[in-house]
């Protein structure tokens, strides 16, 4: 099967997906209220530092589409997002006007991460601005699962569709009679 160039009406899926991951995180912060910065136990990741690790992602591509190049490495660790579910919701707003602005149509992208949990080591790989929304589209999910989890840790009821995959989610439609 030979793949199709990018079209517009692939952005335009990117985009509605992109803003559907964006909801979920919203609603997960405003699911688990005072409990965002909470921790579930000693040395545990909280829901916060896990949203605050999504929207560096997001912040990592929103700044290559100017720059050409998207670094997964530059992190805001420690930032005001990881304990204040305000800010997270002005970050959020941030990238849903991003989003939504018509700058999303597909271009060579370089992309910049480490590799080795060893030793410094980064690799610069070429990329594609429609293939890095559907890597943060995909890590979005997977780190909402994660908080999910916590939250199920502090017993805070949350949506049953938040964090899951979209072909998880087509499969448990098949599923239903």
């Amino acid at each position: 099967m030979k793949l199709q160039p990018n079209t517009r009406s692939d952005t335009a899926h990117l985009t509605r997906a992109t803003l559907e991951v964006i909801q979920q995180l919203g609603d997960l912060i405003a699911a688990v209220g005072e409990h965002y910065p909470r921790q579930p136990e000693p040395g545990a990741s909280s829901i916060g530092r896990h949203v605050r690790h999504i929207l560096d992602h997001f912040t990592a591509l929103r700044c290559a589409t100017r720059s050409g190049r998207v670094n997964y490495n530059l992190r805001d660790r420690d930032s005001a997002v990881e304990s204040d579910p305000a800010a997270a919701r002005v970050e959020i707003e941030q990238i849903r006007a991003w989003l939504t602005g018509g700058d999303l149509e597909d271009r060579p992208l370089e992309v910049e991460s480490e590799i080795s949990i060893s030793k410094y080591q980064n690799i610069c790989l070429p990329g594609s601005l429609h293939r890095e929304i559907i890597y943060v589209i995909n890590h979005t999910i997977h780190h909402i699962a994660y908080a999910k989890t916590i939250a199920r840790q502090m017993q805070l009821p949350l949506d049953a569709q938040l964090g899951v995959a979209p072909a998880t989610a087509t499969y448990l439609r098949s599923t239903k009679p």
